[in-house]
């Protein structure tokens, strides 16, 4: 064996890491094919000039990345070829369905990251009772994305035994994830929709929200918040927070009936979900509002296929799940993280925003 490893004591980064990355980098070289036996700890360490300690921590590291395997009285044994299929566990939360708008761009945009490869993805829905590394334990995955994130699950992504595993998170806290790997959008994801309204002369901007908060939904309902108290514009009254339990699509309904029900009405709603956004489209048209003559409305997620006419807040989800599986492979790849990037999320206005029109003539339309 060639004595040609990178190791420097000198520098901050642990040895057993610098061992580990050195190691990966000739495995998927293919220096040292499927089947190879490595020596012994003892004579690789000696080898190494290394605690044969720090050796076990380096082949740890490897071994939870699924490139090697360790086998009690036979040694140590390379697992991976150079055309190895690629496993990616992706875990939707709590959700007993991943499907949907947002679950289809998720996937979409890891398969692009990981097109040029084999690769299999695992959809990991929580058991109640088992832990997350139990169950990704379970998938014999190379990795794991969280790609539904709730503050409960801070504690669990943040299991030590997830620290050799490469791992990202969508959407998450970072000041939570305590370093894990998160890719997310701006701070202010709301920006644009605000600002837009209130250019066009809307000042009783409603807006739906749940009780049940998501990290990026408690994002979305900041970023309300705070460009209408900037604005002067912020109303306690033009919040609908639906009760618990209740399903998004009803949200959208019965908050755009209670906005539009108000002595003052909200002439412009913002809805910060895809179905809250269906929600919400269909009460205003089964009450006889014409839009967005009548009241503007601006959603968020909505591909142009569910409303080719409804204004949208485009989250960027497939361009950020695709980072994250760029993001994982270069760490399997190179032992390195790609540096956290933030997207941002832009308005689409496809129609059903204008300039505001006052209360009474919705009214008085109505009427005749």
């Amino acid at each position: 064996m060639e004595r040609d490893f990178i190791i420097d004591k000198a520098i901050a980064t642990p040895l057993y890491i610098q061992v580990a990355n050195s190691l990966r980098k000739k495995i998927l070289e293919g220096k040292y094919q499927e089947g190879y036996r490595f020596p012994t700890e003892p004579e690789f360490a000696a080898m190494l000039g290394i605690n044969h300690q720090t050796l076990r921590k380096s082949f740890q590291i490897l071994s939870e990345q699924n490139l090697i395997t360790q086998q009690r009285g036979k040694g140590t044994f390379v697992t991976c070829n150079t055309d190895r299929l690629y496993k990616i566990a992706v875990t939707w939360g709590k959700s007993k369905s991943n499907a949907g708008v947002y679950s289809t761009a998720i996937i979409a945009g890891v398969s692009e990251a990981f097109k040029a490869y084999r690769y299999e993805i695992c959809h990991l829905n929580r058991i109640p009772g088992k832990s997350l590394y139990e169950q990704y334990a379970e998938t014999n995955a190379d990795m794991l994305i969280v790609a539904l994130f709730n503050m409960q699950d801070a504690e669990m992504i943040c299991d030590p035994r997830f620290d050799n595993v490469p791992l990202a998170v969508i959407n998450g806290d970072s000041e939570t994830l305590r370093g894990r790997m998160n890719v997310s959008v701006q701070n202010d994801p709301l920006h644009d929709a605000v600002q837009r309204l209130a250019e066009l002369g809307h000042r009783r901007i409603g807006y739906i929200t749940l009780a049940e908060k998501t990290i990026s939904l408690q994002k979305r309902d900041n970023s309300y918040l705070n460009n209408m108290k900037k604005l002067g514009l912020d109303c306690p009254e033009l919040i609908w927070e639906t009760p618990a339990g209740t399903t998004h699509y009803d949200a959208g309904m019965i908050g755009a009936e209670y906005l539009t029900s108000l002595k003052d009405p909200a002439t412009a709603i913002i809805c910060p979900g895809s179905v809250i956004s269906m929600g919400g489209w269909q009460k205003l048209t089964a009450k006889g509002f014409r839009i967005p003559e009548d009241v503007s409305i601006i959603g968020y997620d909505l591909p142009e296929w569910v409303n080719p006419y409804f204004s949208t807040m485009a989250h960027p989800h497939k361009e950020i799940a695709e980072y994250c599986g760029q993001t994982l492979l270069n760490f399997i790849l190179k032992g390195e993280y790609l540096p956290e990037k933030e997207f941002r999320v832009t308005l689409n206005d496809r129609g059903s925003i204008a300039k505001v029109r006052k209360t009474k003539n919705i009214t008085e339309r109505k009427k005749r």
